[in-house]
């Protein structure tokens, strides 16, 4: 009988449980659980986004071009920003991030090509003229100086200021007498404030009502900065130089402006492996020398590989997305710094994109950016 009376009792306490667990409400204080911890917000979020492509009339030395056709360029930065910006483009190549809305046009010559991107219209006959009145307002200006023409002159005047590496260039450039030395001052301006990403990659801002790197354009000195970027490519070399001054509104959208010229800047020393590409920038992406594979998650470095590569060849987003994730689970197998170094047998794509993060910083390589 105990037995009997023992289940008895285990019947009864079950119902008692199930009783209760009726009546029970999940508002009773005293059974309520404790909410649970928020969660710490994040970085802000870095993705690939699209921005619409606005081709730029030309005019020059062969007479006027009509405006590019284009799509949209593929950019690696925050999507709120991308919805304010506009690829502006006068030729293959060539072109500039600026607010959406703008006005553009694009000059072209022997000497090189300059890309003017403007919130009023431009006055295109001003661009030709002997002394042009320039831009005393926000504008953007992209300038493409070539080193063995005519457009040595430029060049040599930005290396004499700002890239002493390369002086033997400038000094080449003022013995043939045609401009007097006098036109070459060596040392920078006083007023600017410089950063070096190399040898041959400077960032630079020229502070209200100054002469600097950012009046070295159409840009005159006005009471805002201009921020913007000098950049030696080729082997001549050639000159990149960016001067921005946006609205003060807007003002937070020059650092990905000149970001992005960098990233389409071709490299000056095609040779150089990655790990010197990555080295020589401000914040590198960590390799260290016993891992394997690249050092970024993959999500990150999917984002890059179609960034970096969208354009390159005849092949969309997806299809880029699915060679990111079978590269990077290949390039597991491999030393990180021989990975980085061009021995293995995987083509330039990943290259391309890890190249492209190498101007981001640490915080960007954490958090998933592409989203399928």
């Amino acid at each position: 009988m105990r037995p009997l009376r023992q289940l008895g009792l285990m019947l009864i306490l079950i119902l008692a449980i199930v009783a209760a667990m009726k009546f029970w409400h999940p508002n009773d204080t005293t059974l309520q659980r404790p909410p649970a911890a928020a969660k710490a917000s994040g970085p802000v979020a870095i993705r690939a986004s699209s921005v619409p492509f606005v081709g730029c009339k030309s005019d020059g030395q062969t007479g006027p071009v009509e405006a590019p056709e284009g799509e949209g360029k593929v950019v690696l930065i925050d999507p709120k920003a991308a919805q304010q910006l506009a690829y502006y483009s006068s030729q293959k190549e060539f072109g500039v991030l600026a607010p959406r809305g703008w006005y553009c046009f694009g000059t072209y010559g022997s000497n090189g090509d300059t890309l003017y991107v403007s919130p009023q219209p431009i006055n295109t006959a001003n661009l030709f003229a002997s002394n042009p009145p320039g831009f005393t307002g926000p504008a953007v200006q992209l300038s493409r100086d070539s080193g063995d023409t005519s457009g040595r002159f430029g060049v040599a005047k930005i290396i004499a200021r700002v890239f002493p590496a390369h002086i033997g260039f400038a000094r080449v450039v003022i013995r043939e007498g045609i401009e007097p030395a006098s036109s070459f001052p060596f040392g920078p301006y006083p007023n600017d404030k410089l950063t070096y990403r190399g040898n041959e990659i400077v960032e630079y801002q020229t502070p209200a009502n100054t002469q600097g790197l950012g009046t070295d354009s159409s840009l005159h000195p006005s009471a805002d900065p201009i921020s913007g970027v000098a950049i030696l490519v080729g082997e001549t070399p050639d000159l990149l130089h960016l001067s921005v001054r946006l609205p003060a509104a807007q003002a937070a959208l020059a650092p990905l402006i000149i970001r992005q010229v960098e990233r389409d800047a071709p490299h000056r020393d095609k040779g150089a492996s990655q790990l010197t590409a990555i080295k020589q920038t401000e914040n590198p992406v960590t390799a260290p020398r016993t891992a394997k594979g690249y050092p970024v998650p993959e999500d990150t470095f999917v984002d890059a590989y179609i960034v970096a590569n969208i354009g390159q060849e005849d092949l969309d987003q997806d299809q880029l997305a699915k060679l990111a994730h079978d590269e990077y689970k290949m390039g597991k197998q491999i030393d990180t710094q021989t990975l980085l170094a061009g021995g293995a047998p995987l083509d330039t794509r990943g290259k391309r994109a890890m190249d492209y993060l190498s101007y981001q910083s640490p915080q960007q390589h954490q958090a998933p950016v592409y989203k399928r």
